[in-house]
């Protein structure tokens, strides 16, 4: 943390994500600046089931600063597409909705028997 930035590191590169109440730019400016809002989200595909899930952070100008995609049942961690759904990558999903949200696991996340991006 530097100004109430954290830094993201992951070697060969890194980013700064403004979590706090940063002032080295000035109030307004931090507050544009600062995380304002956090979002957990569901993509829904075609047939009314989930496709996708994630996280969005927004800033004071209700601007998307940031989208972290959560591990999807479809896919590998390469992003290759699964012959299988694998719902235990769900875990970190549930995790998120029952410590932030108090909400159980909701079985319409596994409901879903994959997904087809159009070219």
């Amino acid at each position: 943390m530097n100004d109430r930035y954290a830094t993201v590191d992951f070697g060969a590169w890194h980013f700064h994500l403004c979590i706090g109440e940063h002032t080295a730019s000035g109030p307004e400016l931090g507050r544009i600046r600062r995380c304002s809002h956090t979002e957990l989200y569901r993509s829904i595909g075609s047939d009314g089931s989930p496709v996708s899930w994630g996280i969005r952070l927004f800033n004071g100008r209700d601007e998307q600063m940031m989208t972290v995609l959560l591990p999807n049942p479809f896919l590998t961690d390469r992003q290759e597409i699964l012959d299988t759904p694998d719902f235990t990558r769900l875990n970190a999903w549930d995790a998120l909705r029952a410590r932030f949200l108090s909400l159980p696991d909701d079985p319409l996340d596994r409901t879903s028997k994959g997904f087809k991006h159009s070219g």
